[in-house]
């Protein structure tokens, strides 16, 4: 009875660990995709000044 117990709770915490394991994978594309969206806007907004400020001096 013991080894039956303890093999469930393996069997639970291993499907813990893949549904956790899943979630952050998930997370990290998503940051990822943040990352890259930002890197992109500062890019955006270093040429847009640079044009604003090139036609005042």
């Amino acid at each position: 009875m013991i080894k039956a117990a303890k093999k469930e709770n393996n069997k639970v915490a291993f499907f813990l660990l893949q549904k956790a394991r899943g979630s952050i994978i998930k997370f990290a594309s998503y940051l990822d995709r943040e990352i890259k969206l930002l890197g992109t806007l500062q890019l955006f907004v270093k040429f847009t000044s640079s044009l604003t400020f090139s036609k005042f001096f």
